[in-house]
């Protein structure tokens, strides 16, 4: 195993809008030799640890993490390459990564075992005898225990078609490989639970198989359509987006839902003025899609960072543009969604012309409005490309800040439980109890319909102290916990705003 990095924890950041999420820790590693460095793909290993796999230098480098940002172990591969490009983890928590060689004569599959401590079990390369301009893809560790691997291979001039590899993950020795002509570049892969593959290729085409790489179905194409990210809801249904030319020989973002049998049910395109681009997708539990890129709501091209929420039937229920300037570069390269319905964007935006980039993490409600905003750099060019949330709402991001590989944790103030699923027949709020009390309390409230929920609390002057709760709630009764440890002894009054409601009531801290 060889550390060529420096670690370096950091607890500084630039805060935008400071409500209900605190920066926990910030861990940047420098390449000894100046290289340039970047987190790829970030995941969680089946104890709570958090690994990241990036690039340093041209190689491979994979951290493992504890939860609070200590570096339990770094790997370098030390093969030229373009980095770490997709990332799965086993139940067994190894570890493996995919890349592609860098070879001028020659662009190889490489597939990369590392055991949960961080040491190499095993190197599998894919060769193409055509053309030789091989590109990884996606890797996926299957229920039955084998690894996947998507590539993108030329096997005649400017020409790419699908690959798929099956490795026996104990020795990586390949089982099959798989060519399929009928999807011609692929650009992203998704399992179900019956380890089934799906793979995006041009055109929006999905293409699916089973475990063997028999093919089962394959879509329609949408002419002049690029995929850029796959996704799968619950019920089996695949969602795909990714650019399309426009009206004006222009790109736009265009998304498409399929059922479980590969039938389109809907296709639905986003324009703005000039360029729109998505880069990642996600659903929630009630199959509402959502995508992330960057938009030119401007007539000089400027990029804002995009966030565009549709329905399951397709029907766009909003959209969220955030742009720091009218001249300059920002965009959302990575989304995801938690059980609330509640998404979380991450990328960068400029502050202060076109080399100077913040790295941006942005929550925004089920119904679009900002819950919070978080920014961070020390130096010029910063941007993260991955997050993923734990159990807890922890929020871990990875990209790229002066001067290396940067991964960076949020801690969010969640003191809300539900504690009732009945759906109450108005909305009520109680009082908190206990009253007086020294420092925590809890205020129960009842919810009875979908939307946006605030609690508020105040000080005899009326001055707001305290978002207790600004979440996106179903319907049911929930319990707050308030700690008053920051606060001073006196009289205080909390405050239920919801759509066409409000209840005050007051309560009593001691100390």
């Amino acid at each position: 195993m060889r550390n060529l990095f420096l670690s370096i924890i950091l607890f500084v950041f630039v805060n935008i809008i400071s409500a209900q999420v605190t920066q926990e820790w910030v861990s940047i590693h420098q390449n000894i030799n100046n290289y340039s460095s970047s987190g790829n793909i970030i995941k969680f290993d089946n104890s709570g640890n958090i690994v990241v796999a990036g690039e340093s230098g041209g190689e491979i480098v994979v951290i493992k993490y504890s939860n609070n940002g200590t570096v339990i172990w770094t790997t370098i591969y030390p093969q030229s390459c373009n980095g770490a490009v997709s990332l799965a983890i086993d139940n067994n928590n190894n570890i493996y990564v995919i890349t592609t060689t860098t070879n001028e004569s020659s662009r190889d599959i490489l597939t990369i075992k590392f055991n949960p401590q961080g040491t190499i079990q095993w190197v599998s390369r894919f060769s193409n005898p055509g053309y030789s301009l091989d590109l990884a893809v996606k890797v996926i560790i299957g229920t039955d225990g084998y690894v996947y691997v998507l590539g993108d291979i030329c096997l005649v001039q400017y020409e790419f078609v699908s690959l798929l590899i099956k490795y026996n993950a104990s020795n990586g020795d390949s089982l099959w490989t798989r060519i399929y002509y009928e999807s011609d570049d692929g650009r992203d892969m998704v399992m179900d639970s019956h380890n089934n593959i799906f793979i995006a290729g041009w055109g929006l085409k999905i293409i699916k198989c089973n475990s063997d790489g028999k093919l089962i179905w394959e879509t329609n194409t949408i002419s002049g359509a690029e995929p850029m990210a796959l996704t799968l809801d619950k019920k089996g249904n695949l969602f795909v987006t990714g650019d399309i030319y426009g009206l004006s020989s222009e790109m736009d973002c265009i998304t498409a839902k399929y059922d479980s049998t590969g039938t389109t049910k809907w296709v639905k395109t986003f324009t703005t003025n000039h360029y729109d681009w998505p880069y990642s997708i996600a659903v929630d539990d009630s199959s509402n899609v959502f995508i992330a890129g960057f938009c030119t709501p401007y007539q000089n091209y400027s990029r804002a960072c995009l966030v565009v929420k549709y329905n399951t039937t397709g029907t766009k229920l909003w959209e969220k543009y955030y742009l720091t300037s009218t001249n300059y570069d920002d965009r959302f390269l990575k989304i995801v969604v938690d059980k609330y319905g509640n998404c979380y964007a991450t990328g960068s935006y400029c502050y202060s012309g076109p080399d100077y980039h913040y790295i941006i993490t942005r929550k925004y409600s089920k119904n679009g409005d900002l819950i919070w905003s978080k920014a961070y750099t020390i130096g010029s060019f910063s941007e993260t490309r991955d997050l993923i949330i734990d159990s807890l709402y922890n929020i871990y991001v990875t990209g790229y800040s002066p001067p290396g590989l940067t991964t960076i944790k949020y801690s969010q103030i969640i003191n809300i439980s539900l504690i009732g699923t009945e759906i109450p027949s108005a909305y009520s709020l109680s009082q908190n109890y206990p009253n007086p009390f020294n420092p925590t309390t809890k205020i129960k409230f009842d919810v009875m319909r979908n939307g946006n929920v605030k609690i508020m609390v105040y000080d005899i002057m009326g001055r707001e102290v305290q978002t207790l709760v600004n979440e996106s709630l179903k319907p049911g009764t929930y319990e707050a916990s308030l700690d008053g440890s920051k606060l001073n002894s006196g009289v205080y009054f909390y405050k239920l705003i919801t759509d066409g409601f409000t209840e005050t009531k007051k309560m009593l801290l001691i100390k």
